[in-house]
């Protein structure tokens, strides 16, 4: 085997490797995009859901004649 077939195969090797890496890596950000803008949105759903119970309690403090001490 002479140094042509050597490096030819060390070149092939890297370049599969650098392309597989990438393609990993690719799909790494597009997961954490995914993660991020899923997270974002459960997010804004909590605040809603938090908001609804603060309706709720002030309902319920209102109906029952009970005096919030909490008033936000």
């Amino acid at each position: 085997m002479d140094w042509g077939q050597v490096l030819t195969i060390i070149f092939g090797i890297a370049g599969f490797t650098s392309i597989f890496m990438f393609l990993v890596n690719k799909r790494i950000y597009d997961l954490r995009q995914d993660f991020d803008k899923r997270f974002s949105e459960l997010r804004e759903e909590q605040k809603e859901i938090k908001q609804e119970l603060k309706e709720i309690r002030q309902l319920l403090y209102k109906a029952l004649g009970v005096e919030n001490k909490n008033k936000t």
